[in-house]
């Protein structure tokens, strides 16, 4: 890719990480790794823990019963929620945007008949 298309995706990426929904995001983020540390790391640890036993057993009802319980609590969360609601917001976002940009250049590409 040439530098003037690098410039254009680096404004892009720009404009986007200045969105509101990008900034709460960033934020809750922080807050979320500060306020919620302990659940954070028994979610990880029962994932961990699941990851680990399915090398060695069959049985792993109790392993997945652990992680969905430490999940559930974890995402219970207020913070988690919203969390969780911009991170779909955001990539609904980015998903809109891929498809413009696409939907753009294959109309550029019929145009001048390379396609």
């Amino acid at each position: 890719m040439d530098d003037k298309l690098y410039d254009i995706l680096d404004n892009i990426v720009c404009e986007f990480s200045n969105n509101d929904l990008v900034k709460e995001y960033k934020e809750l983020n922080e807050k979320i790794y500060k306020e919620y540390a302990h659940e954070i790391l028994m979610f990880n640890s029962a994932k961990e823990k699941l990851e680990e036993m399915k090398k060695y057993s069959s049985n792993l009802d109790i392993y997945t019963k652990d992680l969905s319980e430490k999940k559930e609590i974890l995402y219970s969360k207020p913070l988690m929620k919203r969390y969780l609601e911009l991170s779909r917001l955001i990539q609904k976002e980015l998903d809109l945007m891929s498809n413009e940009i696409a939907k753009m250049y294959s109309n550029k590409f019929k145009e001048k008949k390379v396609i």
